[in-house]
């Protein structure tokens, strides 16, 4: 075989190259989301009256804050099914 001549393998390099691409800006945008992210302990410790959380600094926080802090979530709130009807009957 001579030096010059195209193999399978030369026609398939731009192929190879842009799926290394591909593969790099996956991993930079997987870099960037686990940067980003934040976890919750696996065991968060909540008040059984009052519901707030303890925190890593022992400070007591509504549930709320605490998931809003860790992880940059915000709540809405409403009413379950059961909740609304006792409300209803409440009125």
């Amino acid at each position: 075989m001579k030096v010059d001549d195209p193999t399978p393998l030369d026609h398939s390099l731009p192929k190879v190259r842009e799926l290394l691409v591909a593969v790099r800006e996956i991993i930079e945008q997987l870099d960037t989301i686990f940067a980003n992210a934040q976890t919750l302990d696996a065991m968060l410790t909540i008040c059984a009256d009052c519901k707030r959380i303890r925190d890593e600094q022992d400070n007591w926080q509504p549930v709320a804050d605490y998931i809003y802090d860790h992880t940059g979530t915000c709540f809405s709130h409403g009413l379950c099914p059961t909740c609304y009807g006792k409300a209803r009957g409440l009125l």
